[in-house]
């Protein structure tokens, strides 16, 4: 994404990865940034051997020998761009399952407890300090709720997957360059994100400049720490489903996906889009929960891993779907505590004193959750009787009320089928 620019927003038929925020820059790739400080790049320390290991029991549908060799295969495209800084090591430490602070960037699917909704395919849970530089980043496959497969026609291949999260996981947002493996569209089965374009290699080389122009080691990066032990990971994927076509068992004919800050519903700019956007009304449609709130309190707090968690109490206004009380407390991965900030890259973050319109769903672990990462949260504009969303840039408000009608409608439509 862009601060002064959007980048495409193509949201789908098909699955959306949220990651937002990024820094434009002359060429058609993106830099993450640290949120509220568009000068301030989310970066590894220079010289950083990266940790990487990816669970040992493999994914659904993939064996492990299978998800560790596509993973890897994924590593050594990015170690193979010869003006890039980049030391990578597989390791065999593998912490159960992958919830932990420690500087290992761990790869693991969630095959019963899914914390998001159902319906968001994979989360990064990324932990940086102030001044952008990374420590420790793990990223949650949806194992509960999809398969995986690697290579195979119309399903979701790992390979390019994590081929585009370690793009992330370097600090690289989504790319404005149609066809860049670190653009925001993705085709169920679709296997060219797995080798880098020319953009990918130049943001790669920009956040990471060798000393000189080949780093030294021709051919094969600028280095590459030996391995010891099985491994993968990637930093902001966070793949959304618009329908329900990529579950279990209902595989997609001809779907697209779009990977990245994708928007359902109010128009922006879709440059090189050629797939067709789902609505506003579709993340109402989904909602088990729908309110109109102020943000009371934003209370940080860590949890048993060392990550920021943060428990938001919202007093509810209007509450439009779902009959919740007069308070409802979210309990969120992300926050700042302690100089330390963990962050779900697409998810929304909360301040105290927001209006928000809230379109929420419920998760497996029995929490609520927006629906599509940050696409259920609207901030409201009392003044205009408008919703927005700071994710979608430049698009034009949504009138407050058609939200809440279609609230309403929709909940009348669930009694009276």
């Amino acid at each position: 994404m862009s601060f002064a620019r959007r980048a495409p927003h193509r949201a789908a038929l098909g699955v959306l990865l949220g990651a937002w925020m990024g820094s434009s820059t002359a060429d058609a790739y993106n830099l993450a940034h640290v949120q509220g400080a568009p000068d301030v790049p989310l970066a590894w320390e220079e010289g950083a051997v990266l940790p990487w290991v990816v669970e040992h029991h493999g994914a659904p549908g993939v064996s492990f020998p299978v998800a560790r060799a596509a993973v890897a295969a994924s590593f050594e495209a990015w170690d193979a761009v010869e003006t890039a800084a980049l030391l990578f090591e597989e390791v065999s430490e593998y912490t159960e399952p992958g919830e932990v602070v420690d500087g290992i960037n761990t790869l693991w699917w969630e095959v019963s407890d899914w914390a998001e909704d159902p319906e968001v395919i994979a989360v990064t849970a990324v932990s940086h300090y102030e001044d952008g530089t990374i420590v420790d980043a793990d990223i949650a496959f949806n194992g509960a709720h999809f398969q995986w497969a690697v290579g195979e026609p119309g399903a979701i291949d790992l390979q390019s997957v994590a081929t585009h999260e370690i793009g992330h996981l370097l600090g690289l947002d989504h790319s404005d360059a149609p066809g860049a493996t670190m653009a925001a569209e993705y085709v169920p089965g679709e296997t060219a994100p797995r080798s880098l374009t020319d953009d990918d290699r130049a943001g790669a080389s920009a956040l990471y400049p060798c000393p000189d122009a080949d780093c030294g080691l021709p051919g094969a990066g600028c280095a590459t720490a030996p391995g010891r032990g099985p491994g993968a990971w990637g930093l902001a994927l966070a793949l959304v489903l618009a329908g329900r076509r990529l579950r279990r068992g209902n595989a997609p004919r001809g779907a697209a996906w779009v990977l990245a800050a994708g928007l359902l519903g109010a128009p922006a700019p879709a440059a090189a889009s050629v797939v067709g956007r789902a609505t506003v009304l579709d993340v109402v449609a989904r909602a088990d929960v729908v309110v109109r709130a102020r943000v009371a309190s934003v209370e940080p707090y860590f949890d048993e891993g060392g990550r920021v968690r943060s428990l938001v109490t919202l007093d509810v206004q209007r509450s439009l779907r779902g009959g919740v009380g007069a308070r409802l407390v979210l309990d969120r991965l992300g926050g700042t505590l302690d100089g330390l900030t963990t962050r779900v890259i697409g998810a929304p973050t909360f301040e105290v004193g927001q209006d928000l319109f809230l379109c929420l769903v419920a998760a497996d672990d029995g929490e609520f959750a927006p629906v599509g990462l940050w696409q259920g949260r609207f901030v409201v504009d009392a003044a205009r009787r408008a919703a927005f969303r700071p994710e979608d840039g430049n698009a034009p408000h949504l009138s407050l009320d058609t939200l809440e009608a279609a609230a309403r409608a929709y909940s009348q439509a669930r009694i009276h089928p």
